[in-house]
Protein backbone atom coordinates (compact mmCIF):
# COMPACT_ATOMS: atom_id res chain seq x y z
CA UNK A 1 0.00 0.00 0.00
CA UNK A 2 1.26 3.47 -0.82
CA UNK A 3 0.50 6.39 1.47
CA UNK A 4 0.90 10.10 1.06
CA UNK A 5 1.09 11.88 4.41
CA UNK A 6 0.89 15.40 3.09
CA UNK A 7 -1.71 14.59 0.44
CA UNK A 8 0.06 16.79 -2.10
CA UNK A 9 -1.04 16.59 -5.72
CA UNK A 10 2.10 14.67 -6.83
CA UNK A 11 1.69 12.32 -3.86
CA UNK A 12 -1.95 11.68 -4.66
CA UNK A 13 -1.08 10.99 -8.30
CA UNK A 14 1.54 8.42 -7.21
CA UNK A 15 -0.98 6.76 -4.91
CA UNK A 16 -3.57 6.73 -7.70
CA UNK A 17 -1.12 5.20 -10.16
CA UNK A 18 0.73 2.67 -7.99
CA UNK A 19 -1.26 2.15 -4.82
CA UNK A 20 -3.91 -0.30 -3.83
CA UNK A 21 -5.22 2.12 -1.20
CA UNK A 22 -4.51 5.42 0.53
CA UNK A 23 -3.25 6.10 4.04
CA UNK A 24 -3.93 9.62 5.26
CA UNK A 25 -2.35 11.03 8.39
CA UNK A 26 -4.93 12.05 11.00
CA UNK A 27 -2.72 14.78 12.41
CA UNK A 28 -2.37 16.37 9.00
CA UNK A 29 -5.93 16.38 7.69
CA UNK A 30 -9.43 17.51 8.61
CA UNK A 31 -12.61 15.69 7.58
CA UNK A 32 -13.31 18.35 4.92
CA UNK A 33 -9.80 18.08 3.48
CA UNK A 34 -10.00 14.30 3.57
CA UNK A 35 -13.24 14.37 1.58
CA UNK A 36 -11.71 16.75 -0.98
CA UNK A 37 -8.47 14.73 -1.34
CA UNK A 38 -10.36 11.42 -1.53
CA UNK A 39 -12.55 12.75 -4.32
CA UNK A 40 -9.45 13.98 -6.17
CA UNK A 41 -7.69 10.65 -5.70
CA UNK A 42 -10.64 8.65 -7.03
CA UNK A 43 -10.87 11.03 -9.99
CA UNK A 44 -7.20 10.41 -10.81
CA UNK A 45 -7.78 6.65 -10.62
CA UNK A 46 -10.80 6.88 -12.89
CA UNK A 47 -8.88 9.00 -15.42
CA UNK A 48 -6.11 6.36 -15.41
CA UNK A 49 -8.65 3.59 -16.06
CA UNK A 50 -8.00 2.04 -12.64
CA UNK A 51 -10.43 0.42 -10.23
CA UNK A 52 -12.08 2.79 -7.77
CA UNK A 53 -14.57 0.40 -6.13
CA UNK A 54 -11.89 -1.81 -4.56
CA UNK A 55 -9.58 1.07 -3.72
CA UNK A 56 -9.77 1.75 0.02
CA UNK A 57 -8.48 4.29 2.46
CA UNK A 58 -7.25 4.39 6.03
CA UNK A 59 -6.82 7.22 8.50
CA UNK A 60 -3.63 6.44 10.39
CA UNK A 61 -1.69 8.11 13.20
CA UNK A 62 -4.95 8.89 14.97
CA UNK A 63 -3.22 9.60 18.25
CA UNK A 64 -5.34 10.17 21.30
CA UNK A 65 -6.18 9.96 24.94
CA UNK A 66 -9.85 9.54 25.66
CA UNK A 67 -11.02 10.75 29.04
CA UNK A 68 -14.09 12.58 30.26
CA UNK A 69 -11.72 14.51 32.55
CA UNK A 70 -10.59 17.30 30.20
CA UNK A 71 -7.57 18.14 32.37
CA UNK A 72 -6.17 14.62 31.93
CA UNK A 73 -6.48 14.60 28.15
CA UNK A 74 -5.12 18.18 27.96
CA UNK A 75 -2.09 17.17 30.03
CA UNK A 76 -1.29 14.23 27.75
CA UNK A 77 -1.49 16.28 24.55
CA UNK A 78 0.47 19.19 26.07
CA UNK A 79 3.15 17.19 27.88
CA UNK A 80 3.62 14.22 25.55
CA UNK A 81 2.40 14.56 21.97
CA UNK A 82 2.89 18.26 21.26
CA UNK A 83 6.62 18.24 22.14
CA UNK A 84 7.25 15.04 20.18
CA UNK A 85 5.52 16.25 17.01
CA UNK A 86 6.55 19.89 17.41
CA UNK A 87 2.97 20.98 16.80
CA UNK A 88 0.70 23.22 18.88
CA UNK A 89 -1.29 21.25 21.45
CA UNK A 90 -4.57 23.00 20.63
CA UNK A 91 -4.21 22.02 16.95
CA UNK A 92 -3.53 18.37 17.83
CA UNK A 93 -6.38 18.33 20.32
CA UNK A 94 -8.75 19.61 17.64
CA UNK A 95 -7.67 17.07 15.00
CA UNK A 96 -7.11 13.94 17.06
CA UNK A 97 -8.92 11.81 19.64
CA UNK A 98 -8.31 13.89 22.73
CA UNK A 99 -11.26 14.61 24.97
CA UNK A 100 -14.39 12.96 26.22
CA UNK A 101 -16.00 9.87 24.73
CA UNK A 102 -18.71 12.05 23.17
CA UNK A 103 -16.17 14.46 21.66
CA UNK A 104 -14.20 11.58 20.17
CA UNK A 105 -17.33 9.96 18.73
CA UNK A 106 -18.17 13.27 17.00
CA UNK A 107 -14.68 13.48 15.52
CA UNK A 108 -14.86 9.92 14.20
CA UNK A 109 -18.36 10.47 12.78
CA UNK A 110 -17.10 13.49 10.84
CA UNK A 111 -14.34 11.40 9.25
CA UNK A 112 -16.67 8.52 8.46
CA UNK A 113 -19.09 10.94 6.81
CA UNK A 114 -16.14 12.28 4.79
CA UNK A 115 -15.54 8.78 3.39
CA UNK A 116 -12.93 7.23 5.69
CA UNK A 117 -13.01 3.42 5.55
CA UNK A 118 -10.97 2.69 8.68
CA UNK A 119 -9.29 4.57 11.51
CA UNK A 120 -6.15 3.38 13.27
CA UNK A 121 -6.29 4.58 16.89
CA UNK A 122 -2.92 5.12 18.57
CA UNK A 123 -3.26 5.71 22.33
CA UNK A 124 -0.63 7.93 23.91
CA UNK A 125 -0.70 6.60 27.47
CA UNK A 126 -2.37 3.86 29.53
CA UNK A 127 -2.48 1.80 26.35
CA UNK A 128 -4.54 -1.20 27.43
CA UNK A 129 -7.03 0.96 29.33
CA UNK A 130 -7.37 3.26 26.31
CA UNK A 131 -7.87 0.40 23.85
CA UNK A 132 -10.50 -1.15 26.12
CA UNK A 133 -12.25 2.23 26.45
CA UNK A 134 -12.09 2.74 22.68
CA UNK A 135 -13.53 -0.71 22.09
CA UNK A 136 -16.32 -0.50 24.67
CA UNK A 137 -17.35 3.15 24.40
CA UNK A 138 -16.38 4.31 20.92
CA UNK A 139 -16.63 1.32 18.57
CA UNK A 140 -19.77 0.13 20.33
CA UNK A 141 -21.55 3.37 19.42
CA UNK A 142 -21.09 2.66 15.69
CA UNK A 143 -22.66 -0.81 15.68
Amino acid sequence: MIGSWGSSEPGLRRVAKYGDGWMASAYNITPDKFKEKWKTLLSYRKDMGKDTAGFGNHLVSMFGYIDNNKEKSNKIVNDVLSPVLGRPANELERLLLFGSVDECIKKIKAFLEAGVNSIHFWPINNYIEQIELFSKEIIHSFR
